[in-house]
């Protein structure tokens, strides 16, 4: 992932071993966690804005929210994201 901002946070390596989510699922939710746009999504993971935007879906009906802060907050509460 190329660096928008100084990073700050990671995904958490036990979440990558996690049956629950896909490496992709979890490096969106990463750049989500920086606030990048859809369209810079596209560029990073090579998919199409349908491909990240039903993504996002899966990760807010896993995560058991409804908007992109919520979803920020519960990788965070979950140990998904961590702050190093």
């Amino acid at each position: 992932m190329c660096s928008k901002k100084e990073r700050v946070t990671q995904i958490n390596p036990a979440a990558r071993r996690s049956a629950q989510f896909c490496d992709m699922e979890l490096e969106i939710l990463h750049m989500l966690s920086y606030e990048y746009e859809i369209s810079e999504m596209t560029l990073e993971c090579e998919l199409n804005e349908l491909e990240i935007g039903k993504m996002i879906q899966k990760l807010y009906e896993k995560l058991d929210v409804d908007s992109k802060p919520g979803l920020v907050r519960a990788a965070f509460e979950s140990g998904l994201l961590q702050i190093y």
